[in-house]
């Protein structure tokens, strides 16, 4: 969009009047035009009288079409103008430069776009109307508002970095001026020297040298340097002009007298104290240690052949005073020097001990004292008490002065003011001894209440009374005033205290995180093995700087749990790398450890997790042979196979078969053919029992396989055997890995449709990933058994639906209760049963058909002959059905459509063959004498799978996980 700007408007002292026809008018720029209604035309040069038309001067090129300025603006049309034209100004402004935009910039949250053109006209465009206005839109005016601010913010702020850069530029320039002229005069100096070096070299030269008298020739030319020296520096300070102060001058040099005369042991003593001034390292040879005396006019003093000798027998002095040192700080304890270092550095009480430690932890005092930093803290804070007490000692002391004080000045009463007084005792030692000011006005306070109030003087005339009322009144709103200002100032201090402690918090926060990533870093870089303990590695990461500063922040708790992580993070990887051995390597999931191969038990998961036994590298019996044998030809390396490792194999031949056992059931959960006939047979009705009609032009199933031209679906159900399944069955890979178990797999395929479960994730006080799981049974009736844990979606009511009429919900113990009357609602037909708490629990809500523990024990409910007691047993799939008896976490299965891992928080996992699992069910134990009948019975019973409410299905071995878990309560000695 390009905009042709109006040209400046005329400028006239008295103008024109119009010409008849012609208004006046303001553009939205603020030029102003003229506008002829008649004609329809507009102008921005003044018309003039019709007497003085002498030509038509051409008005402005058209604006666009998308917008319209108010007050009937019409800029796309040209007037015809009553001033003469000027050929020249026609061609100067056809050769005008063009209008287009310059900048665009878009307003913040807005379709609006600010465009500045060449020409630094200015205009508002809406990009998504395509319209462009003038004015600024009243919907943006604080946008732009805010927009222009920051621009002329940012416009301040290069103006001042600018200028900032400009002085710099000139600061440096000026140094480098100094610099050169420093450096010329350096220059000419040594030209000078140079020159006046080589003229005494030449006569020098030309002498024969005087051995016998280089003493004296050494004097003379010392003192003729220094005379030279002198005598150029007159010189220059004679020819120096006034107010030149920039120049660099020679420093002066310390002119020695033409002659002085000292016996021996002067210069010596004087060669001494110039030793000591200068105080050169003892250590040093002489050679080395002459350039810092040389400069020293002591030094000539002494006779050349003397100096060495002098110079040895100081350097003996000095080292005798370091041993002497050396051997008196030997002679103090550890203790007595790390109390010396307390008392002479930690002057107050409000030290913190990190801030202490930071500073003196290389100090020989701090580290020789102790054998941790646990012991020389505890003698900081007994240093702490001590301090303080000293200094209430001494506070103590202090305020007693001050009273004392305040009992000699005289005039001192209960009217008296605190500003009065303290001018005449500000100057006594005393008052400075407290050294708080607010403290000495609260002692005041205290000394003037205690002082018994002035005889008020009996007045003279009524005159007199209402002067001293007067006086009394205005002495009382300036102790009002005052209070008032002092109530003020403390509750500011107590405000700023407060902002003071949030940042203090916040900023402690802020190093924390730090800290705890910097301690991560160490952690990676420094731990790499996964046996390694707090005890071994402490050494070694305190080497590290980066140790040293997390420790000063984290605890020693927060930097062992951290450890540990770590630790349990580095296993947990070479753990993982050791299944995926397991995986590639293990030809069934019955085979057992022992015929791992040794690159198996060599490999470096195995070797980092500690389960390779020292003779790993002898052969045994059987490795030569291939894994792919039969049983009876697998290595049997039971004598060298590391406990460990079994135990670790162990858990993963576990979890293999829990996951092949539950792609099993999606497996026959997936083949519709299972599916049909497995459900056929267990629907009745005439629409199975009465078959399915033929169609009358079928002659070949005229007959039909139940007679009267029907076919008889039930009776083809009976026909379709297990065998008719496995055929469709027996090429997936999901069925084929129980080959080894094929009884039980058959019977697995017999009762699979008649369990199913329903699991979700479920966190227990919204902290612990225990999960949840319904489950559903049907029953030889065909109706359903539901164990309600979980809400009652829509995926779960199609499921229900699918299986058959609900007739029993289950409450199994105090707990799982939250969703009971959601099933009722949508089954009301059905009977629920749970324990006597949740009786009072869903009081008013859910009505129980029964309740364990209150009805007679012989009571039955319907489903007896296939579940027992509340922990259920399906026994036709050996089944045992459980809510909180037995946990097997975390439940992967529960969390597998969840961002959550499921891990279980603190110790990670919680398993029936675990010892946290066993201590966890004593514990829960309320009666224990009939939990242990419980268990026992439980135990009686013939199942393989338990289906638990919280954690993963344990698809094999149940039997053996429930007597684990209750071993304490089924032992024959048992007791409560």
């Amino acid at each position: 969009m390009s905009l042709i700007p109006p040209p400046p408007p005329v400028t006239m002292f008295v103008p024109p009047p119009l010409p008849p026809g012609w208004t006046e008018h303001k553009a939205p720029t603020g030029h102003t035009y003229f506008y002829h209604a008649a004609t329809k035309q507009s102008t921005y040069t003044r018309p003039l009288p019709p007497i003085h038309l002498g030509g038509t001067v051409p008005g402005p090129p058209p604006f666009p079409p998308t917008s319209v300025p108010a007050l009937g603006f019409i800029p796309g049309a040209a007037a015809e103008s009553s001033a003469p034209s000027d050929p020249a100004s026609e061609k100067k402004s056809k050769k005008s430069k063009k209008e287009k935009p310059a900048k665009k910039t878009p307003i913040p949250d807005t379709p609006w776009i600010r465009v500045v053109t060449n020409l630094g006209n200015v205009f508002f465009t809406h990009t998504e109307r395509k319209e462009s206005v003038w004015t600024c839109p009243e919907e943006i005016a604080d946008a732009v508002a805010e927009l222009e601010r920051e621009e002329e913010a940012e416009k301040e702020e290069e103006r001042a970095k600018e200028m900032r850069e400009k002085a710099e530029r000139e600061r440096r320039e000026k140094e480098e001026q100094e610099k050169q002229e420093v450096e010329r005069v350096r220059k000419e100096a040594e030209a000078a020297g140079a020159k006046r070096k080589g003229e005494e070299l030449g006569e020098s030269a030309a002498k024969k040298p005087r051995v016998e008298d280089e003493d004296e020739d050494d004097g003379a030319w010392q003192r003729q340097l220094a005379e030279e020296m002198a005598q150029e520096e007159g010189e220059s300070a004679l020819g120096k002009k006034p107010g030149n102060d920039s120049e660099i001058s020679v420093p002066p040099v310390f002119k020695v007298p033409d002659q002085v005369k000292l016996n021996p042991e002067e210069a010596k003593a004087l060669f001494m104290t110039l030793l000591n001034d200068v105080s050169p390292n003892p250590l040093l040879p002489y050679d080395l240690a002459l350039p810092q005396l040389v400069n020293d006019a002591r030094y000539v003093l002494l006779p050349p052949n003397e100096r060495k000798g002098v110079f040895d027998d100081w350097c003996k002095d000095q080292a005798r005073n370091l041993r002497k040192n050396k051997t008196k700080e030997a002679t103090m304890t550890p203790e007595a020097a790390y109390e010396t270092l307390l008392h002479g550095e930690v002057k107050s009480t409000r030290t913190q001990w990190d801030e202490f430690r930071r500073k003196w932890k290389k100090d020989r005092r701090f580290y020789g004292y102790g054998r941790d930093d646990k012991e020389r803290e505890k003698k900081f804070r007994a240093w702490l008490v001590e301090l303080g007490e000293v200094k209430r000692k001494e506070a103590k002391k202090a305020e007693e002065g001050f009273i004392e004080l305040l009992k000699t000045a005289d005039g001192i009463s209960r009217d008296s003011e605190w500003k009065d007084v303290k001018r005449g005792i500000a100057q006594d030692s005393r008052y400075d001894a407290v050294g708080s000011a607010s403290r000495r006005e609260e002692l005041f306070n205290k000394f003037k209440s205690s002082v018994e109030r002035d005889p008020i003087p009996q007045p003279e005339s009524s005159v007199a009374n209402s002067e001293d009322k007067s006086e009394k009144e205005k002495e009382s709103k300036a102790v009002r005033r005052e209070r008032a200002l002092k109530e003020r100032e403390a509750q500011v201090r107590v405000a700023q205290s407060n902002v003071e402690r949030d940042i203090d918090r916040s900023r402690g926060k802020l190093g924390r995180e730090e800290a705890e990533l910097e301690y991560g870093t160490v952690l990676t870089d420094a731990v790499r093995d996964p046996l390694a303990t707090w005890d071994s590695s402490r050494s070694a990461l305190e080497s590290d700087p980066r140790f040293q500063h997390a420790s000063q922040v984290l605890s020693v708790g927060v930097l062992r749990a951290k450890f540990a992580a770590h630790i349990e993070h580095l296993r947990a990887r070479y753990i993982s790398q050791l299944h995926a051995l397991f995986d590639a390597h293990t030809t069934a999931l019955n085979m057992p450890a022992e015929a791992l191969p040794k690159s198996v038990r060599g490999s470096l998961p195995a070797v980092k997790l500690g389960f390779v036994t020292d003779d790993l590298d002898k052969e045994g019996p059987g490795d030569e042979k291939d894994i792919g044998d039969d049983q009876d030809n697998a290595p049997k390396n039971q004598g060298r196979l590391n406990q460990g490792l079994a135990d670790e194999y162990a858990r993963w031949q576990r979890t293999k078969v829990t996951e092949a056992r539950l792609a099993f059931d999606a497996l026959l959960g997936e083949n519709s053919f299972v599916e049909f006939w497995g459900r056929l047979a267990k629907i009745g009705g005439e629409g199975v029992g009465g078959g399915v009609p033929v169609d009358e032009e079928d002659e070949e199933n005229e007959d039909g396989e139940g007679g009267g031209g029907k076919v008889d679906m039930k009776a083809l159900a009976k026909n379709v055997d297990v065998s008719e399944m496995e055929k469709v069955l027996k090429h997936d890979k999901r069925y084929t890995i129980f080959d080894h178990m094929p009884e039980q797999r058959e019977q697995w395929i017999r009762v699979a449709q008649n369990l199913w479960i329903f699991s979700k994730p479920f966190a227990r006080f919204g902290i612990f990933p225990v999960g949840g799981r319904s489950t559903a049974v049907r029953l030889q009736s065909g109706d359903v058994w539901l164990l309600a844990s979980t809400p009652l979606d829509d995926a779960t009511k199609a499921k229900l639906k699918e299986l058959g009429p609900v007739k029993y919900i289950c409450g199994a113990d105090a707990v799982h209760h939250i969703f009971l009357s959601q099933y009722k609602r949508e089954y009301p037909d059905a009977k629920v049963i749970g324990v006597a708490a949740l009786v009072e629990k869903k009081k008013g809500e859910v009505e129980f058909d029964g309740v364990y523990g209150r009805d007679p024990p012989e009571t039955k409910y319907g489903y007896e002959p296939e579940n027992q007691d509340v922990a259920f047993l399906h026994a036709p799939s050996k089944t045992l059905i459980e809510a909180d008896l037995l946990f097997n976490l975390p439940g992967k299965e529960q969390y597998s459509k969840s961002k959550s891992s499921g891990k279980f928080p603190f110790f990670g996992n919680l398993g029936p063959m675990m010892r946290s699992h066993k201590t966890f069910l004593w514990s829960a134990g309320r009666d224990r004498n009939a939990m242990s009948r419980d268990a026992k019975t439980v135990a009686g019973w013939d199942f393989d799978r338990i289906i638990p409410c919280h954690g993963d299905v344990i698809e094999s071995g149940g039997k053996a996980a429930w007597c684990e878990a209750f071993k304490w309560y089924l032992e024959e000695n048992f007791k409560a």
